[in-house]
């Protein structure tokens, strides 16, 4: 018999896979160009550079860059480049190949 926890935590465990299902959706399909003005960080396991657009707050995986972007300058990159279907360990957004960027003089904001 189902008691009151468990139904609240099969409703818990439905909306997590729910909104995990609706933001992989969000992501562009491969081959897709992206023009993107953002500040460059890390993934969630700090382990692959990313930049974060400032207009959609999408992620980006950046590891083709060649040379990277410097998280260290605070300034906004204005980055293009391809979606591609790469596989890696990042736990970050989709994989840009092509990448072609440069700094602005904008100033990335501080983190909260």
């Amino acid at each position: 018999m189902w008691n009151r926890g468990s139904l609240v935590a099969a409703a818990v465990l439905a909306g997590a896979f729910l909104t995990s299902a609706a933001e992989a959706q969000q992501w562009l399909p491969v081959g897709t160009k992206v023009d993107i003005y953002g500040c460059v960080g890390r993934s969630l396991n700090y382990l692959c550079p990313i930049i974060t657009d400032r207009r959609t707050g999408l992620f980006y995986t950046i590891i083709q860059a060649d040379p990277q972007p410097d998280p260290a300058k605070k300034l906004v990159v204005h980055l293009t480049g391809t979606i591609e279907s790469y596989i890696t360990f990042c736990w970050s957004g989709p994989v840009l190949d092509n990448i072609k960027w440069n700094y602005t003089r904008l100033r990335c904001p501080r983190p909260k």
